[in-house]
């Protein structure tokens, strides 16, 4: 499934960010108990979407509450950008919420283990996409017709 990274395109549409959130979770490092995140995305508007999380259980998201016991509930509150680069990977969720971007309120021990629910990736180091590594010299250029060399 293709998910657009324009944010433009996901400030009309912040259930996107649902769909790439989904894509970083780390199944391996789900709890043992269920956990359901919810966030809601700011400024324009308030959005909320939530995602079921477990162990052994295919993780979901949803739009609407799936009414679970609230000693579960991690509640997330951030910008629709800030949620956007930490689903796409840019910065980690542990940045986010050690500089403020993202709140996080509920039950403290699940959100300790919030950032272990999902992977960081390289490009999360310094909220930075990584440049790419340049080729060794030569490699890979082709010269214009009637260059030499």
């Amino acid at each position: 499934m293709w998910l657009p990274d324009d944010i433009a395109v996901v400030e009309r549409d912040p259930d996107i960010v649902l769909g790439w959130l989904t894509k970083r979770i780390d199944v391996a490092g789900l709890p043992d108990r269920q956990a359901i995140v919810e966030i809601a995305m700011r400024p324009e508007h308030e959005h909320r979407c939530w995602l079921v999380l477990e162990r052994g259980i295919e993780p979901y998201g949803c739009f609407e509450d799936p009414l679970l016991d609230e000693s579960r509930y991690v509640y997330v509150e951030a910008g629709i950008t800030v949620m956007l680069a930490v689903a796409r990977g840019r910065r980690s969720w542990a940045d986010t919420m050690a500089d403020g971007s993202i709140a996080a309120f509920g039950n403290p021990d699940l959100i300790r283990q919030l950032p272990s629910w999902f992977q960081s990736g390289d490009e999360s180091i310094s909220g930075r996409v990584p440049r790419p590594k340049p080729a060794a010299p030569g490699v890979g250029l082709q010269r214009a017709p009637g260059v030499s060399a």
